[in-house]
Order: structure tokens, then sequence, then C-alpha cells
């Protein structure tokens, strides 16, 4: 863009290198057939889900998981007209792997008890617990009463302690 007595914008180096950076944070580059990063909810959710899936099932043994990438892609499964009985049906198909576990109603059975197991033994759900429980007994009992305490007496000590007053030790050493 030329304007009179102006010359051509051109952008500094930094501004390339930094322009530059931002691209290459957005894929895995050339060698990796530039893989997108994993910016949506879906997709994090999806592998949020693959991360915790020992929890799912703890009987099935995973191997552990490698270091975390944020670079991922999502294909589809093409069914094979050969394997017909191996595939799932159409209408348990959902769109994400998430929407899928929580159609299954057996998976779903399963999660909720682990859920409740997990905050029956957790100390805080414990405290919390325990805090409503004393709330509802007041609410049907009315406020507790406090305790008087014990007060020492004044001359004479506790019992067996007759020379408590004068000076004297209890014990001889």
């Amino acid at each position: 863009m030329d304007i009179e007595g102006v010359g051509k914008y051109r952008k500094s180096r930094r501004q390339v290198k930094k322009e530059k950076k931002i691209q290459r944070s957005k894929t895995a580059g050339k060698g990796w057939f530039d893989i997108p990063a994993a910016d949506s909810e879906e997709i994090k959710n999806d592998i949020m889900m693959l991360r915790m899936r020992n929890a799912i099932d703890p009987k099935r043994f995973y191997k552990k998981e490698d270091k975390e990438s944020k670079f991922c892609q999502i294909g589809t499964v093409v069914d094979s007209p050969l394997e017909h009985y191996d595939r799932v049906p159409h209408r348990e198909r959902k769109d994400n792997l998430v929407e899928q576990l929580l159609g299954d109603m057996d998976s779903r059975k399963k999660l909720k008890n682990r859920y409740k197991k997990a905050v029956k033994e957790h100390p805080y759900y414990r405290k919390i617990r325990k805090k409503t429980r004393l709330e509802k007994k007041e609410a049907k009992e009315g406020p507790k009463q406090k305790r008087r305490r014990r007060t020492l007496p004044k001359k004479g000590g506790f019992r067996g302690e007759r020379n408590a007053g004068k000076g004297k030790s209890r014990r001889k050493f």
C-alpha cells in the first residue's frame, strides 16, 4: 500500500518471530503432519476420560499413561461389513466418548456406586456429614446445655493430699 509521502509498511523482525512462534504452537509441525492442538472442550473431556479409565474399570489393566501432549486428532472408525456382530449399534453411538460412557446404564451405575463409596471414605465429606447430623439432632432436641466444669477445692487439694496447703510436697524423692 503506497500513500504519498509514506513508504511501505514492514513488520519488524520481532513481530515476524512472534507470529511464527504462535503459528508453530498451534500445530505439532511438519514432521507430525501438522496435527492441531486440542482446543475444544469436547476433546479435552475425551482426553481426561481416557486418562481416568482406571477409575472407570479398576479390574482391567491399562498401561501407564505417557507424558501429557497438547496435540491430538480424533477420527471416526468405519465399520467393516465382515465385523457385523462386534460393532456398537447405531442407537448406542454418541458424538464423543464421554456421552457414550454416560449413555451406558451399566457403566453409569458402577460410576455412581464408586463415587458414593469415594465420598463416604473421604475425610472432608465425613466432616460435612457429621456437621449436618449434629444440626439435624439439634433441630429435633434443641440446643445442647453446657456442662458445668468441676473446680478444684481451695484448700486440701485432691484426695489424699493432706499437706497440700502447708508447703510440704506430697512425694519424697
